[in-house]
């Protein structure tokens, strides 16, 4: 009788067991995380400076998806008119993923990856998108825009979760690939250009006119010189080239406001210039348009200051729990703990202060008076963030404890 007993209950836990899993199925689906392209779309044009990578409502799946209608669905924004197909930006995609995971471990067993990864990638991708959709667009053509979300995607890939300097300091074999300047970003450039060939993509076949090869050179040198601007080290220098452009954008696209008898009291672009049809490609030389695009990139890989706070929290914590990882690396070689990176030492809500008041700051100025509506939200949440992380440090001040991260704080 107890054997039947036994057998009977396990007979009951199994079928629940494989009802929950159908119910579970069906309710992931009614998610839009399914293989529906058309759900996708819903999605995509939802998506805001709200997105959460870390949710675990987006599968690899639903991300390839929301990447290839990017790309190929022709009711985007950033509809590619080459000869690309699903079937090549799903493989690109599979390609980049790839290669955020290659170099684990590979300078040492210390290091982890928790910010140079594929969530940081999604989360660039997503806000390069938003930026060029809340008023980027009117600067690029539609090659360009495509380009740019590549780029995005792979920027970090190969990404060694170490900085540029550790490596040179410590005559790691990468300083010595291709020169001391923008090592990591070299082999990501490297990396996705290689991706893009293996894919057919961005690559003129024979027969090809000279209109396509030079498009897909033009999006190849944006793919290049906007990957290379996200180096840190490059920071001033592209803060004060776009500076020099500025006046340029801004009459060009009041002098095209006027045309159409729009208003132009905003000073950067936005989503209803885009609206309205106006379109400045064709009168912005290729430099000053892949200059743009390399400050929306840069702008987008260190938007996390600007994200709403449950995120922007998120983030600053996970960066900084891998630099503490360096630093642990550089205490065991006997090397100078570089900043920001002794766990010790380094308080949280200080860094992200300090790092925001003489660095991004100005950066988010300077996108907020090209681009409107994207810079608007996003400096609006970074004032809003560095009032609690004022908040945060003073209390570390008053009562000795050091900041821990809880993903149940709010603001």
């Amino acid at each position: 009788m107890g054997k039947q007993n036994l057998l009977c209950n396990y007979c009951t836990l199994l079928i629940v067991s494989v009802l929950l899993f159908l119910i579970s199925c069906v309710g992931f689906n009614d998610k839009g995380t399914g293989s529906d392209l058309n759900n996708t779309s819903e999605i995509v044009e939802s998506l805001n400076f709200s997105y959460d990578p870390f949710s675990n409502t987006y599968d690899a799946d639903f991300h390839s998806k929301v990447f290839s209608n990017l790309l190929l669905n022709e009711n985007s924004t950033h509809f590619v008119a080459t000869k690309s197909d699903t079937s090549q930006l799903e493989s690109l995609f599979v390609e980049i993923k790839r290669g955020y995971s290659l170099e684990k471990g590979t300078v040492d067993s210390l290091i982890e990856r928790q910010y140079h990864n594929f969530p940081h990638a999604m989360d660039v991708l997503v806000t390069t998108h938003l930026l060029l959709e809340s008023g980027g667009r009117v600067f690029l053509t539609d090659e360009e825009e495509a380009a740019l979300l590549i780029a995005a995607l792979g920027h970090d890939a190969l990404h060694s979760g170490v900085f540029n300097s550790f490596l040179i300091r410590s005559n790691h074999p990468y300083a010595l690939e291709d020169g001391n300047k923008s090592i990591q970003e070299k082999r990501s450039l490297k990396f996705l250009l290689n991706a893009l060939d293996a894919n057919s993509i961005f690559v003129s076949e024979k027969g090809a006119s000279d209109q396509e090869k030079d498009t897909n050179m033009n999006s190849r040198k944006l793919i290049q010189e906007a990957i290379l601007w996200t180096d840190m080290a490059r920071h001033k220098e592209q803060v004060d080239s776009v500076k020099e452009v500025l006046p340029i954008l801004i009459s060009k696209l009041n002098k095209a406001r006027k045309k159409q008898d729009l208003s132009n009291s905003q000073l950067g672009s936005s989503h209803s210039d885009i609206e309205n049809g106006i379109d400045l490609s064709s009168e912005l030389p290729s430099e000053v348009r892949h200059l743009v695009a390399g400050f929306i990139l840069h702008c987008a890989d260190v938007s996390n200051l600007g994200k709403p706070w449950v995120l922007s929290e998120k983030w600053a914590f996970l960066v900084c729990s891998e630099f503490f990882t360096q630093g642990d690396l550089e205490k065991q070689l006997k090397m100078d703990v570089s900043m920001n990176c002794d766990r010790e030492s380094t308080s949280i809500p200080k860094s992200q202060i300090n790092f925001g008041k003489y660095v991004i700051e100005e950066l988010y100025q300077l996108l907020a008076k090209i681009i409107s509506d994207g810079g608007g939200q996003i400096i609006e949440n970074y004032k809003n963030n560095q009032a609690r992380w004022a908040e945060l440090f003073a209390e570390e001040e008053k009562s000795g404890k050091r900041y821990e991260y809880s993903k149940l704080r709010q603001i």
